[in-house]
Order: structure tokens, then C-alpha cells, then sequence
């Protein structure tokens, strides 16, 4: 097995900007003085995976400029979701690399190495895989839905929750690791999802994994190390978080 990783940067970072057109990406908005992003590359650096392909888009260049020699870049030219993003990032890999971490770069600066290495590991035994986490207000998110067991059997997206289902507090986390193979050949049979843009959306490749009656691991992170970025406020957040744990508090 030969691990790729994926990072997916192509965000405008329009909510961070109040609502304006950023003049930098989402994930070169900084916490603690570093580009969050730049977390996300010395995890994956400690996790010793060597090919890593940055999905860029809005301001490319200017990440371009500042990771140039450290990581592949692909251009996402059009938004068309995360599964388009990721398969943009696909096309850019090395033929030899089995396995396929797919990564945001924008919530993912406070995972720990022991959580990831553990995720890779049990997610081997999956075609699929995926991080999740409970959040005491997830709000706006999507629903993780669980059986008896405490197997994964679907993912339903914000827009298509019952009220019921809004009072689960286990969301997506959005961290996949998935065998290349299976990736590609479900990627090309992908359809316009039937919740939001109607793009193409890595949770429906996981609703595919389900129609093969394949197995679908849902690894929880623990809360700490998932922090959304998406405002003002969420950055302050998580400036004052990466401080906390910087000073081990």
C-alpha cells in the first residue's frame, strides 16, 4: 500500500472577508501567524507521506508562490464539489499510489498524527473511509446515522435532515481515505448530488459504497482536534485554541 494525499485549498474564504471577495485564499488566513494550510502539510509530513497534491483554485498563484517545491499543485478551475476536486488531485498522483488521503485544508490544522495514523490504519480494511465528529451545536451540518452496531448506514446531507436526525450531534468531519482504484471507477458512474449546488459530492461516494452493500468506516476525531474556520469569529476561535495547545494548557 502506497498512501497519496490530497489537500483540498481551493477556497475563496468569502465568509472570513465578510462576505467580500478575499484577496487571499481561505487557507492561506493565518492562525498564530502561519497559514492554516501549513498545519495540514507538517501533519502529513509527519505521517512520512511523501506525494501530496494541492487542489488549488481562487488566488492560486499566490499559494503556489508560497508552497512552490514542497507539494504538486492541481487548479480546480471549476468548483464543481469535492469528489471533482479530489479526482482533479487524483489525475496529478503518481500511478504507483494505491491509497488516496483526501484532506481540507481549512479544518484540519488541529488533528493530532496519533488520530490521523490511527484513521489510515483502520480505514485499510475499508474501500472507504471517513472522519467524523460531535459537535454540541451542529447546527447547519449534515448527520452521521448510525444502526444498532454503531455501523455507519448513511450520510444525509443539511438539507435533507428530519427533525429527528437534526437531534444527532455526529457530523461528517470531511477526512477520507479511500483505495485509488475503487475511487476512480465510482467517480466516473458520480452524478450531480440531489441536495445543494448539485455538484459532485464525496458523500455520495459513500452512498455508492452502500449500494454495493460495502462496509463504510465512520472514524470519530475527538472535538478538540476538528475546527471549523469559516468566519471572523471561528478564526479568533481557533487562534486562541492553537495558543492553548501550544502552551499546554
Amino acid at each position: 500500500m502506497k498512501i497519496a494525499a490530497i489537500i483540498l485549498a481551493a477556497g475563496s474564504g468569502t465568509r472570513l472577508n465578510a462576505g467580500q471577495p478575499s484577496e487571499k485564499p481561505k487557507v492561506l488566513y493565518e492562525i498564530l501567524g502561519k497559514p492554516m494550510v501549513e498545519y495540514t502539510l507538517d501533519l502529513l509530513d509527519s505521517l512520512n507521506i511523501e506525494e501530496k497534491v494541492m487542489v488549488v483554485g481562487h488566488k492560486a498563484e499566490l499559494i503556489e508562490q508560497l508552497f512552490a517545491g514542497k507539494v504538486k499543485f492541481a487548479l480546480q478551475e471549476e468548483r464543481l464539489g469535492t469528489a471533482h476536486a479530489a479526482k482533479v488531485g487524483e489525475n496529478k498522483i503518481n500511478p504507483e499510489f494505491t491509497h488516496l488521503l483526501i484532506i481540507h485544508g481549512d479544518d484540519s490544522a488541529f488533528y493530532k498524527k496519533e488520530t490521523v495514523d490511527k484513521f489510515i490504519q483502520e480505514a485499510t480494511n475499508y474501500k472507504i473511509g471517513f472522519t467524523t465528529v460531535k459537535l454540541p451545536k451542529p447546527g447547519g451540518f449534515g448527520r452521521v446515522i448510525r444502526d444498532k452496531k454503531g455501523e455507519v448506514v448513511a450520510i444525509v446531507e443539511k438539507e435533507a435532515t428530519t427533525a429527528k436526525q437534526k437531534r444527532i450531534n455526529e457530523i461528517n468531519a470531511a477526512t477520507y481515505f479511500v483505495e485509488r482504484a475503487w475511487f476512480n471507477n465510482n467517480y466516473s458512474k458520480l452524478k450531480p448530488s440531489k441536495v445543494g449546488k448539485g455538484e459532485l459530492i464525496m458523500p455520495d461516494l459513500i452512498e455508492a459504497a452502500f449500494e454495493q452493500n460495502q462496509k463504510v468506516l465512520g472514524f470519530e476525531v475527538p472535538g478538540n482536534e476538528w475546527v471549523g474556520v469559516n468566519t471572523p469569529e471561528e478564526l479568533q476561535r481557533a487562534n486562541k485554541l492553537m495558543k492553548e495547545r501550544l502552551d499546554g494548557s
